[in-house]
């Protein structure tokens, strides 16, 4: 599976521009996705995370500049670049004001653009990492597990725009066990009839326990093997190793998946689980780099909420025995 460096957003109503920029961003190794004027970036924006959004500025419908109040808005990690035909000094004014990091008039120069993009790229992966370090911070004020692992995958979903993201825990047994899958695949599975099949426990329920059964063999067989255990695992669908295609059953649509394992004093304790869909880019470097910052204060975590409803579970026993001790001294 190539990783992608970045995910970059093309808007442009000009089809010879977005096909430009399309092949000379890839050539790059950037994922690009494109939108052919600004109602259709916004659309896109929703169900896709961009770093970099590189839009025309007059288009029909939503232009530029509404295309960038809406990142800004909801994106405030991601940068835009404005290109537009004539820059009007007003224009550069209003869009330099609502957060545009740059400007580029047309007929422009790929090479400067790239050079443009690389640099907007690198802003937004420094304050990605600020928003990871707010994000992880909250792990440790959760002692119940349930809800740790509840915040912990709508974080790695947010991180990485996944379609699905797990929990898996060793059972004490050697093997894995999905602890939390978010959406909640408990909650799910009441109302599986009616969902779209777009992540590994949205499926018919006639296939769900299939479906999870053969998910925690695979990741089982992961943790079982010691040279491996510790070593992220990532791959496509239509490129997945032999020993986990039965994990793409029929009924999903599931396009790429991570594994990544958490680790605690050199001990593998788990793995957090991402998918996503063949509706957005697969996982990029970014999104891999991402989660390893964030996967140890995860493992930490989820150590100090289990530590702490072993010893919730213990003090009742321990009054029950000091009350038997204190019977038997009468």
């Amino acid at each position: 599976m190539s990783v992608q460096k970045g995910k970059i957003l093309v808007v442009d109503d000009e089809q010879g521009i977005r096909e430009l920029l399309i092949s000379e961003f890839s050539k790059l190794g950037y994922g690009v996705l494109f939108a052919v004027n600004g109602e259709d970036a916004i659309s896109k924006l929703q169900s896709e995370k961009a770093e970099l959004i590189i839009t025309d500025m007059n288009m029909p419908k939503l232009d530029g500049m509404d295309v960038l109040k809406y990142v800004k808005e909801n994106s405030p990690e991601s940068e835009v670049i404005i290109i537009t035909g004539y820059a009007a000094v007003e224009n550069v004014l209003e869009a330099m004001q609502n957060g545009a990091y740059g400007f580029i008039q047309k007929p422009f120069n790929i090479d400067e653009l790239a050079a443009l993009a690389e640099k907007a790229m690198e802003k937004t992966e420094l304050k990605t990492l600020v928003s990871i370090y707010k994000d992880a911070s909250r792990f440790f004020s959760y002692l119940n597990l349930k809800e740790l692992l509840s915040v912990i995958t709508a974080a790695a979903m947010k991180i990485t725009h996944c379609s699905q993201a797990g929990v898996f825990l060793a059972d004490g047994s050697g093997k894995l066990y999905l602890a939390f899958s978010q959406p909640d695949a408990a909650e799910q599975k009441k109302e599986l009839e009616n969902m779209p099949s777009y992540s590994f426990f949205s499926v018919s329920s006639d296939i769900y326990d299939k479906q999870k059964t053969e998910i925690e063999k695979a990741v089982s067989e992961i943790y079982a093997d010691e040279s491996k255990r510790a070593e992220p695992v990532f791959f496509d669908s239509d490129s997945a190793p032999e020993a986990y295609k039965s994990i793409f059953i029929p009924g999903i649509d599931v396009k790429s998946v991570v594994l990544y394992p958490m680790v605690l004093n050199e001990k593998v304790t788990g793995y957090l689980f991402m998918a996503k869909d063949s509706r957005v880019l697969p996982f990029s470097r970014a999104d891999l780099k991402n989660i390893s910052i964030v996967v140890s204060q995860i493992s930490q975590a989820v150590y100090n909420a289990q530590t702490f409803e072993r010893l919730e579970a213990a003090v009742p026993k321990q009054d029950a025995a000091e009350s038997l001790s204190a019977d038997e001294a009468l």
